[in-house]
């Protein structure tokens, strides 16, 4: 987790989640402990004893173990925990009214944070899991290659189950081979823009990101308090985004004990050095969103673009009302000689299967993530009460959904851009079983080059060094490229 959570949007009449699904400088506030939990998990054991995080299909159930459960007369209790109260009472009193066989005891955790801590302690004592846990996708593989939540892949679940979610989402809710969850919600990128400041300067939305870096250098020099766009210093996905739209593969996760690293390759050279260059040359300018300078840049009108998730378009809304009418989304700029668009993953969630769950009730409570988060009844429920961009198929190909107007963005139907979007996503790309030490190594070595003119790239050499030795330390398995 790199601190980044999602929005609770509400297509149409948005609405935010209270609760804490916005909740960015929050959480960034309390990195260090996350750091501190990143190695208790890795203290529980080694990862050259990960039986239960490499669990074969044998073990899990299938799908008609999943659709048997919810014809069972069995009496089922069911724990649950996550920070998404909004999102997730609704549907699971839907749930429990069409099931009443199985009951879902369910408890808040105010944010993310805590509730992973909270989880760690439980899982470490032995006492008190949860059957069922909220957890985002970065966040989830540094607890299934520790054998804390339960690998439930098999063949018919893969295949019936598997196809009523976005492919990238369901990719997420993987490690490797591993099934760990149900996916809920997902944060495909998209390119925000202000159509006035690029209309003023006679300039155009960008399709590619050499565009994207001539028509920022048209727009600084016409006016040099204004910027195509910004680096986030608070964020890590900044850099993995870009790494993620070159399809760099600078790491891969071939299983629970294995890792690869390739983080000098020439993909990633190139994004190194076009970040470098756009800084250079005022098309991109190093802030952190986290910062009360970026609060007034954006009221002031210095960024012409926000690369960011779906579910930033609902904090545009709420943030900056007064700014109705002059945003618009397009898709994310091709790469290189790229002739389609390719996108990247910025938050989201799943609900995550812990290990700890008899497996006398592991179909009952797998049959109910999936109905909650799939259920079309639910998915409504989800998207106008709970406020998130759904995982699933049935959503992102909905027609009604997909030409719905938004005033906000001059009458844009936002949601196509959106839907196109999670299509569009890499699914060529996996997330660190140690996402947490990663964006602090980030913190410590990659973000000072991006204000102290020092080479990206270099840094990035020894960010691979430090993440090596982590990885290694820890017991993984490592083949690493120079």
């Amino acid at each position: 987790m790199d601190g980044s959570c999602l929005a609770a949007i509400v297509q149409g009449g948005m609405k935010l989640d209270t609760r804490g699904s916005i909740r960015k400088k929050a959480v960034r506030r309390v990195v260090t402990s996350v750091a501190a939990l990143s190695a208790a998990v890795f203290a529980l054991a080694g990862c050259g004893n990960s039986s239960s995080a490499s669990a074969s299909s044998a073990d899990s159930v299938s799908m008609s173990d999943v659709n048997a459960a919810l014809k069972s007369d069995k009496k089922t209790t069911l724990t649950m925990w996550a920070w998404s109260e909004a999102q997730y009472k609704p549907v699971i009193e839907k749930f429990e009214k069409a099931y009443p066989n199985i009951k879902i005891k369910f408890t808040v955790s105010p944010v993310s944070t805590d509730e992973y801590t909270k989880f760690q302690n439980a899982v470490s004592s032995g006492k008190n899991i949860p059957n069922i846990i909220q957890m985002e996708y970065d966040s989830m593989p540094q607890f299934a290659v520790k054998g804390s939540l339960a690998n439930f892949s098999s063949s018919s679940i893969e295949k019936e189950m598997g196809a009523l979610y976005n492919d990238s989402a369901w990719k997420s809710a993987h490690v490797a081979d591993g099934l760990y969850g149900i996916p809920t919600d997902q944060g495909p990128t998209v390119l925000y823009y202000r159509s006035d400041i690029l209309k003023e300067h006679n300039l155009k939305a960008p399709t590619t990101w050499k565009e994207f870096e001539e028509e920022g250098i048209k727009l600084h020099k016409a006016d040099s308090s204004k910027y195509m766009g910004f680096v986030d210093l608070a964020d890590t996905r900044n850099l993995t985004n870009f790494l993620s739209y070159a399809d760099s593969n600078p790491w891969t996760v071939k299983d629970v004990q294995n890792l690869s690293f390739d983080m000098q390759n020439s993909k990633v050279k190139e994004v190194a050095t076009y970040i470098q260059r756009c800084i250079k040359e005022g098309v991109l300018k190093p802030i952190s969103s986290a910062s009360t300078e970026f609060n007034q840049a954006m009221n002031n009108s210095n960024y012409a673009t926000y690369l960011d998730g779906a579910w930033r378009g609902a904090l545009l809304k709420s943030m900056y009302p007064k700014l109705s009418g002059k945003w618009q989304v397009e898709t994310v700029p091709t790469w290189g000689t790229a002739t389609k668009s390719v996108s990247s993953t910025s938050g989201g969630s799943m609900l995550a299967l812990s290990e700890a769950t008899p497996k006398a009730d592991r179909a009952a409570a797998i049959a109910f993530m999936n109905y909650i988060n799939s259920n079309k009844d639910c998915v409504n429920t989800l998207v106008t009460e709970g406020g998130i961009f759904s995982a699933t198929k049935s959503y992102q190909n909905d027609s009604t959904w997909e030409t719905k107007t938004d005033k906000y963005f001059g009458g844009q139907a936002v949601n196509k851009v959106y839907f196109q979007a999670a299509k569009d996503v890499n699914t060529n790309w996996s997330t660190l079983p140690f996402n947490q030490e990663a964006v602090n190594e980030y913190n410590d070595i990659v973000v000072p080059t991006y204000t102290s003119g020092d080479s990206i790239f270099d840094a990035i050499g020894q960010w691979q060094t430090k993440l090596v030795k982590y990885a290694k330390d820890q017991g993984f398995t490592v083949t690493e490229s120079k």
